[in-house]
């Protein structure tokens, strides 16, 4: 798993802790599967319907993924960073496998959101 405590430490060390746009991407390779980890800083807003998105994208069959990632895109964006729900989809179909998430409190505004999804070899 990722050192959450690390990456928190190095962004509040370069100032980023508090950064619009600021994220991390890792890949790890195992001898059967990559593991591709994704970092966001997100605000307290974003906090609850990341929650509510990633629960209910674990809780669909893949049928229903299907199904859900088009009404997705059918829908208007409220903001430029309103796409990433697709990606989430996207990676969840393409993998087989239900994404991880968890989210780490930076300060009262502030989260950290780790997303951790398995692709096969």
């Amino acid at each position: 798993d990722v050192d959450t405590e690390t990456v928190i430490g190095f962004l509040k060390a370069h100032g980023l802790d508090k950064t619009a746009g600021v994220g991390l991407m890792l890949i790890k390779e195992y001898d059967d599967h990559f593991q591709f980890i994704t970092g966001n800083l997100v605000g307290k807003k974003d906090y609850d319907k990341l929650i509510e998105k990633c629960n209910l994208i674990i809780s669909k069959t893949k049928d229903e993924l299907r199904e859900f990632k088009r009404q997705q895109r059918a829908l208007p964006r409220e903001s430029e960073t309103d796409g990433g729900n697709i990606g989430i989809i996207q990676s969840t179909l393409l993998s087989g496998y239900p994404p991880a998430y968890t989210f780490h409190k930076i300060d009262d505004d502030n989260y950290f959101y780790i997303l951790s999804v398995r692709i096969d070899k």
